[in-house]
């Protein structure tokens, strides 16, 4: 892994575009191990798969192209398979939780599209290995970089039609137009697919936000090249990887508030996984009084400013409200790694903050709850497991 002395940020420049294999190709030109992608993409329970990369020129630049050879025929697969498949292997916890984010961001889109469920949902270009491959190697350069996700960013779009698994399809692809919605784009007259579906799910599912103004220095600058070489662009996607200061930072971000008193109780739950799916940042229920005195539920919401769109969405997509406020905020937060620790129910991943010289180690609640119910054992157990290793550190 990276040197951890001071965190690490990767910032996704997409001059000519993105896709998964120009991510994953501009994480190894950053210094991600070929052989260890190799060996943990061979943890899948998938028909031999071989990666290979080689140095190539794009417009004068050397790049990095990554290439996925599999011996699978084409083969369409559902969400719920791929996940199956994920948690099955032996890949760390924080990559499958990763990789499972990304695939389930992949899957709203593409179910939204089909008009079907997010379970049902086939995936076709995705669901055969290469893109498998592209998806978890992301999930795995994440891990080796040490960061949770990417700033961003504008998301280059281009032009015309492209062929697909359905026939010819605008472009962009109906599935890239759902995932890139919110977010800031920019429209070129390049004819043919610049973001693809699974570049665009990798960097919406695992988006910090818009990189902040200051207090960065740059480290290494990564090149990775995908197939096409179209004219009028950079041909390919540039990754900063960046280091600052450990310790505090401060950032202004928004609130966002709904009252609701006309929506059922068993409604919430499912409503907060979807504003966290969106980039909530912290969403807590208040119990409050309306006007004529009616009992209702406050939402609360903390976000970066960009995701206002997103978290807008999902408050009048899956919510009864007809308006929501917003206003900014100003938030002071220790700086955070991911880490694994070694425990009596495996490896898992934490976040380990530190403050004047003392650091913490904080439990993750999805790995945490898979190992405890793996192990027959209480979620209080785990954390606690973790706890103990983390004083280790």
């Amino acid at each position: 892994m990276t040197d951890k002395s001071k965190p690490l940020v990767l910032y996704a420049d997409m001059a000519g575009g993105a896709a998964g294999d120009m991510i994953v190709g501009a994480m190894i030109d950053c210094g991600l191990p070929l052989n260890l992608l190799q060996a943990e993409i061979g943890k899948l329970a998938l028909p031999e798969i071989k990666l290979s990369a080689e140095k190539v020129m794009r417009r004068g630049v050397g790049c990095v192209k990554f290439n996925v050879t599999t011996f699978e025929t084409h083969h369409h697969r559902n969400f719920s398979s791929i996940r199956e498949l994920i948690e099955r292997s032996g890949l760390s916890e924080y990559v499958k939780l990763t990789a499972e984010k990304i695939f389930r961001r992949l899957a709203e889109a593409e179910a939204e599209v089909h008009g079907t469920t997010v379970e049902e949902v086939h995936f076709h270009e995705v669901g055969a290995a290469d893109s498998i491959a592209d998806i978890v190697c992301a999930a795995i350069g994440l891990e080796y970089f040490g960061t949770e996700g990417f700033y961003l960013s504008d998301f280059v779009l281009g032009t015309g039609t492209a062929e697909s698994a359905h026939g010819i399809i605008p472009v962009p692809a109906p599935a890239t137009a759902l995932l890139v919605r919110g977010y800031i784009c920019r429209q070129t007259s390049v004819c043919g697919e610049l973001t693809t579906p699974t570049g665009a799910a990798i960097l919406t599912a695992c988006s910090m936000g818009k990189m902040p103004s200051s207090g960065f220095t740059p480290e290494k600058i990564g090149y990775g090249a995908g197939s096409r070489q179209p004219e009028g662009i950079p041909q390919y996607f540039r990754l900063w990887t960046m280091k600052r200061e450990a310790g505090e930072t401060k950032s202004q971000d928004i609130v966002i508030e709904v009252n609701l008193d006309d929506m059922a109780g068993e409604m919430f739950p499912f409503l907060m996984d979807r504003l966290f799916e969106a980039g909530a940042l912290d969403v807590f229920f208040t119990p409050v009084y309306m006007k004529k005195r009616r009992p209702a539920t406050m939402v609360t919401v903390t976000a970066e400013e960009a995701k206002l769109p997103q978290l807008g969405e999902v408050f009048f997509r899956h919510s009864t409200t007809i308006g929501l406020r917003w206003y900014p905020v100003n938030r002071w937060k220790l700086e955070r790694e991911i880490v694994e620790v070694e425990t009596i129910y495996g490896r898992l991943p934490a976040k380990k903050v530190e403050f004047k010289d003392k650091s913490r180690v904080f439990p993750e609640y999805e790995a945490c709850r898979n190992a405890a119910e793996k192990a027959g054992v209480t979620l209080f157990d785990v954390y606690q497991a973790v706890y103990q290793a983390g004083e280790q550190l």
